[in-house]
C-alpha cells in the first residue's frame, strides 16, 4: 500500500505542478505528471536533507507550503469547475490504476551501481538528512535517485522498484504527446495515430530502451528531463510557455547526473542564442537554475573530502566557475550589442566548438581519446543492446536534410549533436570508454537517441512552408 500511495502521489504533484508550468498545454500536465511530479519531490527531499531536517512530518509540511504556494500562481488550480473535475476524476482513475499495478510487480534489474544509489537513499532517510560519509558517496553520481530512494526508506520500504518504468511511461507518453503537436500532414486521423504510435514504439521498445525502464540508474532518467527541457525549450522559442518552466525543468535534470549542469549549459547555450535574451533571463538562470545547483555543489565540496569517485575538488569548483561565468555572460549581452552578437554566435555554432575541443583533446590524450570513440561506435552499432537503431537514425536524418526548413525544431538536432559530442568530449576526464551495455558513455547515448528520433520522426511529416519560422 505504501509503494501504491507513493507512486500515486507522484501523478498528483505533478498535475498540479504542471498547471503552473504549462498552462497552455493541458495534456503535458498528465502525460507528463510523474516526470514533475518526481523532480518537485527531488528538489524538496533534497533541501530537508541539507537542512538535515528530512522527515515525513517535514515533506509533508513542506509540500503543503508548496501547494498554496502554486495556488496563488494557478488559481484554477484551487477553483476547477465541472469539465475539469471529471477529467481530474479519470486522470486520478487511470494513473492509480498504473501506480498499483507497478507496486504489485517488481520488473527492477538492479546492478553494482543500483546497491550503492539505493543504499545511500536509504542512509539519507534513516538518517533524516545528509552525512559527511554520504555526502562523500554522492560524489559519484547525481542526487536524484538517492533522493527518490530516501522518501521509501521514510515509509520503511526496501526500494521503490516501481519508481522506473513508471517514470519511463510517462516519458514514453511525454514523447508521444510532442510528436503529436509536431505532425501536420493532412488526411485521416488513422494515419497520425499510427504514424505517431509507430514512432514512440519503434524507439521505446529498442532493447536498451526498454531494458533501462526496468534498470534502476540515471541515464534513461536524465534522457527525460534532457527531452523535455529541450521541449520546453522549443515552446518557449514560439512564445507558448514562460522561460520559468524552462529553467525548473533545467534544474531537475542536473540533479540527474554528475556532470548535468554543464550539460544543461549546452542546451541554453542553443536555446538562448535563437532567442532574445531579457533581464528576467538572467534573473529566473539564477534564482531558479544557477544558484540552488550551486549551493548544492558547494555543500558537495565542503562535505565530500579530499576526493570522489567522478568528482573532486577541482573539479567541483570548475563546474561552479563555469555556472557562474555563463551567468555573467547572460547578463552582459543586456548591456553590449557586441558581447550580445559574440553570444549568439557562440551558441549557433556550439557544434563546431566541440568538434575543436575534440579536436584539442585527441592532440593531448590519443590513445585515451580514439579509445573512447572506438568503444562508443562499437558499443552504437554492435555492443551496445542498440540493436539498428542508430543505422536507422542516421539514415532518417539524412532523408530529412534534403526536407526540411529550418525552424525551432532543429533544437533537437544541435542538442543532440552537441550531447553527443560532449559525451565524447569529458572521456579525456577519465579511462576510456569499454565496449559492453554497462558502460558509462553508452548509457549516456541514451541521452541522445531520443533526441535524434524525435527530430527525425517530426521532420518526416513536417511540410515544408514559407510559414516555418527561421531557426
Amino acid at each position: 500500500m505504501s509503494h501504491f500511495l507513493l507512486y500515486w502521489s507522484f501523478f498528483l504533484i505533478g498535475y498540479m505542478s504542471g498547471t503552473v508550468l504549462f498552462p497552455r498545454q493541458p495534456l503535458i500536465r498528465f502525460v507528463g505528471a510523474f516526470l514533475l511530479g518526481a523532480g518537485v519531490l527531488v528538489i524538496l527531499v533534497l533541501l530537508l536533507s541539507i537542512l538535515g531536517k528530512f522527515t515525513l512530518f517535514n515533506l509533508f509540511l513542506s509540500f503543503f507550503f508548496f501547494l498554496v504556494i502554486l495556488g496563488v500562481l494557478n488559481k484554477k488550480l484551487l477553483f476547477m469547475d465541472s469539465h475539469h473535475v471529471g477529467t481530474f476524476f479519470i486522470f486520478a482513475l487511470i494513473t492509480g490504476l498504473l501506480s498499483w499495478f507497478f507496486s504489485s510487480v517488481n520488473f527492477s534489474i538492479l546492478s553494482y551501481d543500483s546497491y550503492r544509489m539505493i543504499e545511500i537513499g536509504l542512509d539519507i532517510g534513516w538518517d533524516g538528512g545528509l552525512s559527511r560519509s554520504t555526502t562523500s558517496k554522492l560524489a559519484a553520481w547525481g542526487v536524484f535517485i538517492p533522493s527518490i530512494q530516501a522518501i521509501g526508506a521514510l515509509l520503511g520500504i526496501d526500494y521503490l522498484y516501481g519508481f522506473q518504468p513508471l517514470l519511463v511511461l510517462s516519458f514514453a507518453a511525454t514523447w508521444f504527446y510532442f510528436l503529436w503537436l509536431e505532425y501536420d500532414q493532412e488526411g485521416y486521423h488513422i494515419f497520425k495515430i499510427s504514424y505517431v504510435g509507430l514512432a514512440t514504439l519503434s524507439f521505446f521498445s529498442t532493447y536498451f530502451v526498454f531494458f533501462q525502464a526496468g534498470y534502476i540508474h540515471n541515464s534513461m532518467i536524465a534522457a527525460a528531463y534532457l527531452f523535455l527541457l529541450v521541449s520546453s525549450s522549443k515552446l518557449e522559442i514560439e512564445g507558448k510557455i514562460s522561460a520559468t518552466t524552462v529553467y525548473f525543468v533545467a534544474l531537475c535534470f542536473s540533479l540527474c547526473r554528475a556532470e548535468g549542469p554543464i550539460a544543461v549549459l549546452l542546451v541554453f547555450a542553443v536555446w538562448q542564442a535563437h532567442k532574445k535574451i531579457v533581464p528576467r533571463d538572467v534573473v529566473f538562470y539564477f534564482l531558479i537554475f544557477a544558484l540552488p545547483v550551486m549551493a548544492w555543489y558547494s555543500y558537495l565540496i565542503i562535505d565530500m573530502g579530499k576526493s570522489g569517485d567522478i568528482l573532486t575538488p577541482d573539479r567541483v569548483f570548475i563546474i561552479l566557475s563555469i555556472l557562474f561565468l555563463y551567468g555573467l555572460g547572460i547578463l552582459v549581452t543586456l548591456y553590449s550589442e557586441k558581447c550580445c552578437t559574440v553570444f549568439k554566435w557562440l551558441g549557433r555554432h556550439i557544434i563546431s566548438l566541440l568538434m575543436l575541443s575534440l579536436a584539442m583533446i585527441i592532440t593531448f590524450k590519443f590513445e585515451n581519446t580514439i579509445e573512447s570513440i572506438s568503444a562508443t561506435y562499437q558499443n552504437m552499432t554492435e555492443t551496445g543492446r542498440w540493436g539498428y537503431f542508430w543505422y536507422c537514425t542516421a539514415a532518417a536524418i539524412g532523408l530529412s536534410v534534403f526536407k526540411f526548413k529550418r525552424q525551432p525544431l532543429n533544437l533537437f538536432l544541435l542538442v543532440g549533436l552537441a550531447s553527443l559530442l560532449f559525451i565524447i568530449d569529458i572521456s579525456f576526464t577519465r579511462i576510456p570508454y569499454r565496449l559492453g551495455f554497462g558502460d558509462s558513455g553508452n548509457r549516456m547515448l541514451t541521452h541522445v537517441a531520443p533526441l535524434l528520433w524525435f527530430y527525425a520522426s517530426a521532420v518526416l511529416v513536417s511540410r515544408t512552408s514559407k510559414d516555418n519560422k527561421e531557426f
